[in-house]
């Protein structure tokens, strides 16, 4: 506590035993950790943060604390705060958590994919409603293995093809 408050150990002894102006501004500096802490645990509950802003929040939760008590407190997963720990171990308070990036799909076989998938052949509109288009194959993975078939040079996966179909 005395860390978290710069404040030396000796003070925190006389505040103790009744100093009446150093145990004013240890309450003062309590109270203000506190209400930080409570600003935290409100923006930490708010549903719409990704994962990587939840862990550059979860960065300012003292190290003292351990992973346990600030998970409990924050009510979040131990594993979000082990790995706000790691990403604080190699950065500071202020870094960006980096979010892995995928091998990224060249965009000649995105249009490929979504030019087969419209194609007459395997599609549809559905009759009364104009908007909708419906794939005539029975199983998407029919349509994925045609697709391998016609064009073998074209790496991507049967699900990236199903959202690429679907969308």
């Amino acid at each position: 506590m005395s860390t978290i408050l710069g404040i030396s150990e000796d003070d925190m002894v006389e505040n103790a035993s009744g100093t009446s102006l150093h145990n004013t501004k240890l309450k003062s500096d309590a109270a203000a950790f506190d209400e930080i802490m409570e600003k935290l645990k409100v923006k930490l509950a708010n549903p719409d943060l990704t994962r990587y802003q939840e862990i550059q929040l979860l960065k300012m939760v003292p190290s003292t604390w351990g992973i346990i008590k600030a998970a409990d407190y924050f009510r979040v997963t131990t594993y979000l705060v082990t790995k706000a720990c790691e990403v604080l171990k190699n950065d500071d308070i202020f870094g960006q958590a980096v979010p892995r990036t995928g091998r990224k799909l060249d965009q000649r076989v995105v249009d490929k994919v979504i030019a087969f998938c419209c194609d007459d052949e395997h599609t549809r509109i559905v009759p009364g409603r104009s908007e909708w288009v419906s794939i005539r194959k029975r199983l998407i993975k029919e349509l994925y293995a045609e697709f391998r078939q016609k064009h073998p040079q074209h790496e991507i996966s049967s699900s990236k093809f199903c959202a690429l179909c679907l969308k």
